[in-house]
């Protein structure tokens, strides 16, 4: 690894399965010293946290660099030099993320939230995310296979580890602020607008509207109600919302 005294030239990581690789051609100074990383370097990454952002820095080993990933952000690692996040969510690694803007993802199969109607054999849920800022965006997709019962109102759970930031929302437990929409498609028959409206608990559901205005006439969505759900039925949203713990700060100066 040679020394060299011009410019950092730091490339993106990237993350295929459980490898995170820092690509070669990397010019890193580590405490007032630079050098070359004149081959890539990988790391493994086992044993995630749901819900977290994982930071990955490039150490001094002898003479070579290694990777290491670790929750602390970089202001407690003076030591190392912060080269790359990622998002992690219910299934591992969700995405990369920029460390000197804002930080943000692509769009991505992810698995941030939970329906109600999961459980159910003729239900099969199609969920796309990405992240931007101290924001998750998500697309959410139920497919009706069959007839759906049993399963009362529809409601969005986050995954274990995923919290909405309501502090600048709400005033009282009872609020309800509306974060997304889109519609229910009944095959053959109508489409129906769906709002998804979230509550000072951080429960989020989705609720008819019949009302442009939002204020009036509004009802939870269920397996009876308004209509009962079967084949070729769809429910699509997307909604977003802040969540506790993301920022709208670069990753490299937190």
């Amino acid at each position: 690894m040679a020394q060299f005294f011009g410019n950092e030239i730091l490339k993106p990581i990237t993350i295929t399965g459980s490898l995170v690789t820092l690509p070669s051609g990397c010019h890193l100074k580590i405490k007032g010293q630079g050098y070359t990383n004149l081959t890539n370097k990988t790391l493994t990454v086992s044993g995630l946290t749901a819900m977290e952002i994982y930071f990955i820095y490039a150490f001094q080993s002898g003479n070579t660099f290694e990777l290491v990933s670790l929750l602390t952000p970089p202001s407690q690692n003076t030591d190392k030099k912060l080269v790359g996040a990622f998002y992690t969510d219910s299934d591992g690694v969700f995405s990369t993320t920029d460390i000197y803007g804002r930080p943000n993802t692509e769009w991505k199969s992810s698995n941030f939230v939970t329906t109600t109607w999961d459980d159910a054999s003729t239900v099969t849920k199609l969920e796309r995310s990405y992240i931007d800022g101290d924001n998750l965006n998500v697309y959410l997709q139920l497919d009706m296979s069959g007839t759906v019962s049993g399963q009362g109102t529809c409601y969005i759970n986050f995954n274990t580890g995923l919290s909405a930031n309501v502090s600048d929302k709400f005033t009282n437990g009872t609020d309800i602020c509306i974060i997304g929409d889109g519609n229910y498609y009944d095959t053959g028959s109508a489409n129906y607008e769906v709002k998804v409206s979230l509550s000072a608990a951080n429960s989020g559901k989705i609720v008819r509207v019949y009302d442009n205005s939002l204020n009036i006439n509004r009802t939870d969505w269920s397996d009876t109600n308004p209509i009962v759900p079967t084949t070729s039925d769809q429910l699509i949203v997307q909604f977003s919302f802040p969540v506790v713990g993301w920022s709208n700060t670069p990753l490299k100066d937190l």
